[in-house]
């Protein structure tokens, strides 16, 4: 899974090497005026909430190792 996990990051991050200011600020929802730049946004803050739930969790779980 870790494998996986970091062969999607180099595949994301060689994505978004290549993504102009012209696509970002792109609007991908008309009605709400969401750009590229704040789905990508959202996307960072909602995977880092989730990290923040696991660590709680390994941490209940009685993991007291840092995994980041």
């Amino acid at each position: 899974l870790l494998e996986r996990l970091a062969a999607l990051k180099e595949k994301f991050v060689a994505a978004l090497e290549d993504v102009s200011s012209e696509q970002l600020a792109e609007v991908l929802n008309p009605e709400r005026g969401t750009t590229l730049d704040d789905y990508l946004d959202f996307q960072m803050f909602h995977e880092a909430l989730h990290l923040g739930e696991l660590t709680l969790l390994r941490q209940l779980a009685g993991k007291d190792d840092q995994v980041i």
